[in-house]
């Protein structure tokens, strides 16, 4: 336990030099910075380790790089070119939950402050990577599905990725009613984000009139039913005119549409044939008075002309 302590305290040697070296913390700072690291150190090495002591680690480096920060800032506003002591402490608190998580997997809230530390640290390389072991581990935990997803689809940009996480977790969390409704919610980013390229790009955003689709609906009924009026009419005013204006047609058409039996049914038929009859008897009557001749034989016969 003690080598494996040393190791890790040598391997902090290059970057304490450049935190001196570009003014960040005194000699008498960094001589107080190795007495607490090892101190925590040992605690990790410890048989019986606790959750509590890599949270106060974490803790104790996360105070540590916001200092470091600060005062990077008032020594050179402008900014500078990177080096070892600006990323030294964000790869060791990584380093830090890396054992975190090895010893205690099951822990959802370490996997979950380890990826919010990734966001705010901005290692998005990272983040990918813990959040791929995270579901590794934790395959039927909506949230890790939905924070993947939320990755993917709002920082990467990358929609298509994005469904294929939500999916997967829907496959494997089919009963989580929270999931379902934010990948609805996604689904309708995503047509938002459409529109809004549409728009940009000047091309015609189609705007549906509910109001008017709802006429339409309920209007095509009456519409229906006033064309099938209208056709029967039309049927009833020829056999009228065939009949010499009786409204038989009309009135049987009216009888089937109150659901007349059989029997009428025949009645009507009868009734309509023999105003066909009439009208051809009529017709030839009037070509005999205009001086047509028929030869004898060849009578316009009303049942073939029926037929």
């Amino acid at each position: 336990m003690a080598d494996t302590v040393r190791y890790i305290m040598e391997d902090m040697v290059p970057e304490l030099e450049d935190m001196v070296k570009q003014r960040y913390f005194t000699r008498a700072e960094v001589k107080q910075i190795v007495k607490r690291r090892e101190g925590f150190e040992y605690l990790l090495k410890r048989r019986a380790a606790l959750k509590e002591d890599y949270l106060r680690y974490i803790e104790y480096e996360s105070k540590l790089e916001e200092l470091r920060h600060h005062r990077m800032k008032a020594l050179l506003p402008g900014g500078k070119k990177s080096t070892l002591a600006d990323y030294a402490i964000v790869r060791r608190i990584h380093f830090i939950f890396e054992r975190a998580v090895r010893k205690f997997k099951t822990d959802l809230s370490l996997w979950t402050a380890w990826l919010e530390f990734c966001r705010a640290s901005n290692s998005n390389r990272r983040l990918g990577r813990v959040v791929g072991r995270a579901l590794q581990i934790h395959p039927t935990e909506p949230g890790l599905w939905v924070y993947a997803a939320a990755w993917e689809f709002e920082h990467n940009g990358n929609s298509n990725a994005a469904r294929a996480l939500m999916q997967q977790g829907l496959r494997l969390c089919k009963y989580s009613e929270k999931m379902w409704l934010d990948y609805f919610d996604m689904e309708l980013m995503y047509v938002e984000k459409l529109v809004a390229r549409r728009r940009i790009m000047g091309l015609g955003v189609p705007e549906p009139d509910t109001g008017q689709q709802q006429q339409q609906q309920q209007s095509d009924p009456a519409a229906a039913a006033a064309e099938s009026v209208g056709k029967k009419r039309q049927r009833s005013q020829i056999l009228t005119d065939a009949g010499g204006g009786s409204s038989t047609g009309d009135d049987s058409d009216n009888q089937r549409n109150d659901g007349e039996g059989p029997l009428e049914a025949q009645e009507t038929a009868a009734a309509q044939a023999e105003a066909l009859e009439n009208y051809l008897h009529k017709q030839q009557q009037e070509e005999q008075q205009q001086g047509s001749q028929v030869p004898n034989g060849s009578a316009l016969d009303p049942q073939a002309a029926v037929k």
